[in-house]
């Protein structure tokens, strides 16, 4: 469409060059051009690296279709790339032609004091006296007039030539078109092939399995070592090993506890002068004189008993019953030493002898070495002592 600018009064063209957008629209677009410009020429350059180092090591039919197929690309890059660039020059020359139009355009306020102007003179023209200030004012209207259809004219004229861009053109098909269908059905038919295959070897493996399972027995040593692998994880639990741990330490503290209570009780009953019964059976009880029952007896003290304690022997510095001087076991003698002469003898062994005191000493009371009456036993260290009992006279 082509403006005729000189069929336009100043108002109007003054009035459109001043209310556009201005230069803006079209730098940022130059802008832009240039940049997308740049970026596919050093995507080019970089792409035709590429290929021709690829083709220096492979050669044959194979590198051949590739490079001419990837040189299309690159071609199109380059072409693409040059037609931004121009686009961009472009761009800016119409920016430029803009900006030349828009400074050679009269100033709307201008033209429209002009109007105003003659509107005073015209009013005021009585007597035709403002005649000659009114033809001023209309040649000075004619010229804005020309100066604004002027640069209206020339900024269409350029704008018509640099907005004539290259148009954009998509990239050339490089791969056969045939080619997606072809391995479409070549994968649908691998597929089917694969699952038939696949279910005779699952059939296979199976009967393979069973037959294997049944000639072979269960690996017993498998099983074990999973069984000791877990008792391992299991005990590797540092709560579980830390607990088990003071339960050990415990257990053993009470334990020698225990164990050092009993020695002690054991030592304390060993020579305790208790649990030995008294009655008629016994020579404490017979050299005493009591009767049948101790314990039940409701007499006194007959006179046999005063008349056995006038006439009681001693053993070192102890009186005893007169009954109990003859009571030497008779292992004593036996187990006497070739020192006969002498008057030593060995000391009769407790288990030989059955009595838990002293023989030929003290019958029936308990002594350190023998059995008290809770069925305890002392000690025993180092050789067997020899004892010499004392002849009474």
């Amino acid at each position: 469409m082509v403006f005729d600018f000189a069929a336009r009064p100043p108002e109007v063209n003054s009035t459109l060059i001043y209310s556009g957008a201005g230069a803006g629209p079209l730098m940022a677009a130059a802008a832009s051009f240039g940049s997308l410009s740049s970026e596919l020429s050093t995507n080019a350059a970089a792409y035709e690296s590429v290929i021709g180092e690829l083709t220096s090591q492979w050669t044959g039919p194979s590198s051949t279709a590739m490079a001419a197929s990837a040189q299309q690309n690159i071609e199109w890059l380059q072409t693409t790339s040059a037609q931004l660039a121009e686009a961009a020059s472009k761009a800016t020359a119409s920016a430029a032609a803009y900006e030349a139009a828009f400074s050679a355009s009269i100033p709307p306020p201008v033209v429209y004091a002009n109007r105003a102007q003659l509107a005073v003179l015209v009013a005021t023209n009585i007597l035709g006296q403002n005649t000659p200030a009114i033809a001023a004012n209309e040649a000075m209207y004619a010229e804005f007039w020309a100066q604004d259809a002027t640069a209206m004219s020339t900024y269409a004229a350029t704008a018509a030539t640099t907005a004539q861009v290259t148009p954009l053109t998509e990239p050339t098909q490089s791969t056969n078109p045939g080619g997606s269908g072809a391995q479409s059905a070549a994968v649908s038919s691998s597929a089917a092939t694969n699952g038939a295959n696949s279910g005779a070897n699952g059939l296979l493996s199976s009967l393979q399995g069973a037959s294997s399972a049944a000639a072979q027995p269960a690996d017993v040593t498998s099983e074990l070592g999973n069984l000791y692998q877990a008792i391992q994880n299991f005990w590797g639990v540092p709560l579980i090993s830390n607990g088990f741990n003071s339960m050990d330490v415990t257990l053993s503290w009470c334990i020698m506890m225990m164990a050092s209570a009993l020695g002690t009780l054991n030592h304390f009953v060993a020579g305790a002068p208790f649990g030995v019964t008294i009655g008629d059976a016994t020579p404490l009880g017979a050299g005493l004189g009591f009767g049948t029952t101790l314990a039940g007896s409701t007499s006194g003290v007959g006179g046999a008993t005063l008349a056995g304690m006038g006439s009681a022997g001693s053993v070192g510095g102890m009186s005893v019953p007169a009954s109990w001087a003859p009571s030497t076991p008779a292992t004593l003698a036996a187990n006497e030493s070739v020192l006969s002469g002498s008057g030593w003898t060995a000391a009769a062994d407790e288990a030989a002898t059955g009595t838990g005191g002293a023989p030929g000493i003290m019958p029936g009371m308990a002594s350190a070495g023998g059995k008290s009456g809770l069925g305890l036993s002392g000690p025993r260290y180092g050789t067997k002592p020899k004892v010499m009992p004392k002849v009474l006279i």
